[in-house]
């Protein structure tokens, strides 16, 4: 397996003490407790060390991993994060997904040397080889991002409510 990194910064810490008094058991919650501004994540997949899998090995809130964890994956696989959204398609802003304090995050793929648009393709659609995988990733909701990264690839025709769908994968 190549080795790929995926930086991860936090951005801003938001806090909106209104809804926490309006909605709140502890009205004073406050901001967040786990990240701090400025702090980075250093992520690395290769054959000798997966952190995503580790989820960093449990210093990463789980409510937050769970809100950028796709955007990481796809940064670790060599693959376009969002492009055509942000002016880098090597990075993507997103957050948490606690409504009263939220965590701004940065997401960004670091690369060794430039990787050239073919290989970032084969990355991403080598993870979904396997299409009845995919139809079921696709039909639960989860990794709908993919279908941003590997544009113009495959052609998905699903029924409306996403319960079933066929995949024909194009080649580059």
């Amino acid at each position: 397996m190549k080795k790929r990194q995926c930086k991860i910064t936090v951005l801003r810490k938001e806090l909106y003490p209104d809804l926490q008094r309006q909605y709140l058991a502890d009205p004073e919650s406050g901001p967040c407790p786990i990240f701090e501004v400025g702090q980075e994540f250093l992520l690395e997949r290769s054959d000798a060390r997966d952190d995503f899998w580790h989820m960093l090995d449990g210093k990463f809130c789980s409510e937050a991993w769970d809100c950028i964890s796709r955007y990481v994956y796809t940064a670790l696989q060599g693959g376009s994060i969002m492009d055509g959204w942000t002016k880098d398609e090597k990075v993507m802003i997103a957050c948490c997904n606690d409504g009263t304090r939220p965590v701004i995050f940065k997401i960004e793929r670091l690369d060794g040397k430039e990787q050239n648009k073919k290989e970032r393709q084969k990355s991403c659609l080598s993870f979904f080889a396997d299409q009845s995988r995919f139809c079921q990733m696709i039909s639960s909701g989860f990794l709908l991002f993919r279908l941003l990264a590997i544009k113009n690839l495959i052609r998905i025709p699903c029924s409306q409510n996403l319960r079933s769908c066929s995949v024909s994968i194009f080649p580059p």
